[in-house]
């Protein structure tokens, strides 16, 4: 029961969460694979986005690690892994 409960509120978490609108015009492209997010952003934009995905408290990123231009985020499950993925690269309201 327990389990469910953590799920649910992740699942909660994850639908009020949405990127600001820099985050989504220095992300270039965003994809999961297993645990982790990787991110290409625009040159100079990956410590912005990897300092964002920590301190905004994007559901389920345990830590971000930074290059010029890419962010690997690792997440807490493969699924919050693609959620947040695909938060990054949506547009707002769709």
């Amino acid at each position: 029961m327990a389990e469910l409960e953590r799920r649910a509120a992740e699942d909660a978490h994850v639908s009020q969460w949405e990127p600001d609108e820099l985050t989504r015009e220095i992300c270039i492209f965003a994809t999961a694979h297993r645990h982790r997010v990787i991110a290409k952003t625009l040159a100079g934009g990956a410590k912005r986005l990897a300092a964002y995905l920590d301190e905004s408290h994007a559901p389920g990123v345990l830590g971000s690690i930074a290059g010029d231009d890419v962010v690997i985020s690792i997440c807490s499950s493969p699924e919050l892994a693609r959620r947040v993925a695909s938060k990054l690269t949506d547009t707002p309201g769709e």
